[in-house]
């Protein structure tokens, strides 16, 4: 019978280590998720600013591609005007 005791005694100790040990685990995990829910929210927030600036540079890109192209062609149609005038060809 005190052997059984003891053997609870032994148990509950043990048991109780554990609990502690698994509380001091669950509160560093704890702050583990807090940190990487920060981390989270920062590299979300740096996407969005780095796609609205993408965005924002992208369509920047695409108004002067656009209005060089006009300007190209305005310029090959000058040189096509200038060529035929030079071989002669009147326009009215």
């Amino acid at each position: 019978m005190v052997n059984e005791i003891r053997d609870h005694r032994d148990a509950i100790a043990t048991l109780e280590s554990s609990i502690s040990d698994n509380e001091d685990i669950l509160a560093n995990a704890k702050i583990d998720l807090a940190q990487a829910e920060h981390d989270y929210a920062e590299t979300v927030k740096a996407i969005e600013t780095g796609t609205a600036q993408r965005e924002g540079e992208h369509s920047t890109w695409a108004d002067e591609d656009y209005q060089s192209s006009i300007e190209i062609a305005t310029l090959e149609e000058g040189v096509k005007l200038i060529q035929h005038m030079i071989h002669g060809v009147a326009f009215s």
